[in-house]
């Protein structure tokens, strides 16, 4: 906590009266925001390629020194038929970045309309990716990294949580607890939540913060 970057002085997480800026590319925009901020109202964009981001931090420095930072990320672009957008699909970030965002809209709109909101994004995701035949459910079928989001979305409209200020790791476990197996013949896995798993010759374990375990009979004995 107290590591210092010069002699006598703390490091950067240490520093004073910092100013955040994001800077985009012509082709980006930034619409809106979750959290506290104002809009710096430039209308000139950053210079650079296609998709690149800025973000510019303005800081005082333990020293008294002025200082600034640049993180420069560039954002790849694909048409929308392209294979890269499915393939590059984040399920775990992407349950999160809705959570977040039904959050917010809940304090400003009616819960009703936040979660119809929700529903019609699945709806859009599952037409736009999903493999599928009209009047036939039976074989719907979404990608392995789209297979477990539809999940998410059930428990998310469920949840009661306020996930603005947590990481992945635990936002996920907030919206859907993990629910692992162990058994002596295969390595632990992830299960869905579903009483079918409760079996004689298995170990579950779910974490919800509070880690509650269970043994089947035969392990018991």
């Amino acid at each position: 906590m107290f590591n210092t970057d010069q002699p006598g002085f703390l490091e950067f997480k240490f520093g004073f009266n910092a100013a955040f800026d994001v800077q985009t590319a012509k082709e980006l925009k930034v619409s809106e925001m979750i959290g506290h901020g104002i809009s710096a109202a430039k209308k000139s964009p950053c210079p650079g390629s296609r998709g690149l981001i800025q973000f510019v931090t303005h800081y005082q420095h333990a020293s008294g020194k002025n200082k600034l930072r640049v993180t420069t990320i560039v954002q790849n672009f694909a048409e929308a038929s392209s294979p890269s957008i499915a393939a590059s699909f984040d399920q775990e970030a992407a349950a999160v970045l809705m959570a977040r965002i039904m959050v917010f809209e809940a304090e400003i709109d009616d819960s009703p309309d936040v979660l119809r909101w929700l529903d019609r994004m699945l709806i859009r995701l599952c037409q736009k990716f999903a493999d599928y035949r009209k009047e036939n459910p039976t074989i719907f079928r979404l990608t392995d990294n789209f297979s477990i989001y539809p999940q998410f979305m059930f428990h998310l409209r469920r949840s009661h949580h306020v996930l603005d200020e947590e990481d992945v790791n635990n936002s996920l476990i907030m919206i859907q607890p993990t629910f692992m197996s162990y058994t002596f013949d295969v390595p632990p896995q992830p299960m869905l939540l579903d009483s079918v798993f409760v079996k004689p010759d298995i170990i579950l374990l779910l974490d919800t913060f509070h880690i509650l375990i269970f043994h089947g009979e035969t392990i018991a004995q």
